[in-house]
């Protein structure tokens, strides 16, 4: 009883204590990476490179919180290089070099550090006496700050092995050292992009060095990701899902993304609802009854999207030309908007109505308005 009371103010205390450590011990921890000069340089053709920047301009319908964005947006640098004793530590993993600096580019787009506020000068310490783990190959951190996150797994982790390829080596040529337990969808990115699953190592906890650590930085600029990123991931999952049989991809698909109430975000009236989008030709569908290549295949045929903002909008990239409904529920964060808009795609949304009870949560349900939902479809088909 006097442990569960005093549990509370005793882990306040706690992270205080650690917040003070850290900005006491640590110097400043920026999230640029040293020059490559400083590093031994994996060879990239054509030397380090910048995707070219993109347009984005205003539509008459985005809404407001895009303002930011909108214009050109910033270009996302592409290169790789390799560390020789690298320390890999924690949960996550968090990155070390021999020198003890934080290899930043694994991290992002990681603006903070994790909240346990792990001392540098500790880690640093640490290192030499930290056993190395020893692959027959070099290894690959694909990183993902939110683990299983279908959309972070995508755009943070999987989509810059692209840049190993563009430096001239096949993906099998590598070892990758990721969280684990890795789920069936996972698994399958992995297959569907050539990664052989038996170069997968996955550990809990890491506290270990490696021989080889190849840094790949998150292709990542101002919420936007590199669209040949994009673009590179789309034509391989869709050659190992959809190419091979010629009719395993359906067209004019129309995509009603359902989400459950204890998820979050999900549209509480939906029985009231659901004859308009049925009568305007969508499938209603729960992403998590279909595997990762049954999805690959339903939306590489869809025509419209139309969903609350989650992971499930991330299958966009798998189409050709969609037009893409988003359901905000409370607060409007733009990735998908950025997403479609850097696709080419034509975007509309939606401000569903959260209760007074939800909106503390961080994923309210609500209740979209019929009126509203026939009036974007009626312009949108």
């Amino acid at each position: 009883m006097i442990r569960s009371l005093l549990k509370r103010p005793l882990d306040t205390l706690r992270e205080v204590w650690l917040a003070w450590r850290f900005y006491q011990e640590n110097e400043i921890i920026r999230a640029e990476p040293y020059s490559l000069a400083e590093r031994s340089p994996v060879r990239i053709e054509g030397g380090a490179n910048q995707e070219p920047p993109q347009r984005i301009d205003p539509v008459k319908e985005d809404p407001p919180e895009c303002e930011p964005y909108l214009g050109q947006q910033c270009a996302s640098r592409q290169y790789l290089f390799s560390v020789e004793e690298a320390a890999l530590h924690g949960g996550l993993p968090f990155p070390i070099d021999s020198e003890g600096r934080v290899l930043w580019e694994i991290l992002a787009p990681r603006t903070e550090l994790p909240p346990n506020h792990i001392s540098i000068q500790a880690l640093r310490s640490k290192n030499e006496q930290l056993p190395v783990k020893s692959f027959d190959r070099p290894v690959v951190v694909p990183y993902t700050k939110h683990r299983p996150n279908y959309f972070h797994w995508l755009f943070d982790g999987i989509g810059r092995l692209q840049l190993l390829e563009k430096a001239g080596h096949e993906l099998s040529e590598f070892s990758y050292v990721l969280p684990g337990p890795l789920t069936a969808w996972q698994k399958d990115t992995l297959r569907g992009i050539g990664v052989p699953l038996e170069n997968c190592h996955v550990f809990e906890w890491f506290d270990f060095r490696v021989d080889r650590l190849v840094v790949l930085p998150c292709p990542w600029s101002r919420r936007r990701y590199s669209v040949r990123n994009i673009n590179w991931m789309r034509r391989r999952f869709r050659a190992a899902f959809c190419d091979s049989d010629s009719n395993s991809r359906s067209t004019g698909r129309k995509i009603f993304i359902k989400r459950r109430k204890e998820e979050g975000r999900s549209t509480l009236n939906r029985s009231e609802i659901l004859p308009l989008v049925n009568d305007s030709g969508f499938e209603d569908l729960f992403l998590d009854n279909l595997s990762f290549p049954q999805q690959v295949r339903l939306f590489s045929g869809a025509d419209v999207i139309l969903g609350a903002h989650g992971a499930g909008l991330a299958n966009m990239i798998f189409s050709e030309k969609a037009h893409i409904i988003e359901i905000f529920f409370g607060e409007r964060l733009m990735f998908y908007w950025l997403l479609a808009r850097s696709r080419g795609f034509d975007y509309q949304w939606i401000d569903a109505t959260v209760n007074e009870d939800g909106r503390d949560r961080q994923r309210p349900n609500g209740t979209v308005e019929h009126s509203e939902l026939e009036s974007v479809l009626s312009a949108t088909l």
